[in-house]
């Protein structure tokens, strides 16, 4: 990831490679540009250290602080991109992504918490569990009219 900007290392430090991938990828071309960037987050996915509740509890809590640390910065690009008001901006873009990452970080323990299921004729006797466990790497495409 070359020619990366302060602001891009700032927030690498604080977020998954998800958020760098998407800042990374603006304007670019190239389709190995792509290629490497999601293979740069499969192998952060790979080492293990983004499956535990509590680490992506901590990067939740970091795309918070850059939501809030970096409003200015958001509002003026939608001004500038989309014309939007600053009201607007704010309520439909930040606050609501933020409302987000409340109701995640809400739920997240249930969500990854053991579930109790019914056990087979031939572990009928053994206590059988659902365990949540994240497969890896995902695609998210949001709507082109909520930028953020």
């Amino acid at each position: 990831m070359t020619g990366a900007s302060k602001a891009e290392l700032k927030l690498r430090g604080h977020l998954s490679p998800v958020l760098c991938l998407t800042k990374t990828c603006q304007g670019s071309d190239s389709m190995e540009d792509y290629h490497s960037l999601v293979e740069g987050v499969r192998s952060a996915f790979e080492t293990g250290k983004t499956k535990s509740v509590a680490w992506r509890v901590e990067q939740l809590k970091a795309f918070d602080r850059m939501l809030v640390e970096n409003e200015n910065t958001f509002v003026a690009a939608l001004k500038n991109d989309l014309n939007k008001p600053l009201q607007e901006a704010v309520m439909t873009e930040i606050e609501f992504l933020r409302n987000d990452i409340i109701s995640l970080l809400r739920n997240i323990h249930s969500w990854s918490k053991d579930r109790e299921c019914e056990a087979s004729p031939t572990s009928a006797l053994d206590k059988a569990f659902i365990h949540p466990e994240p497969f890896g790497v995902a695609l998210v495409i949001g709507a082109w009219n909520y930028p953020l």
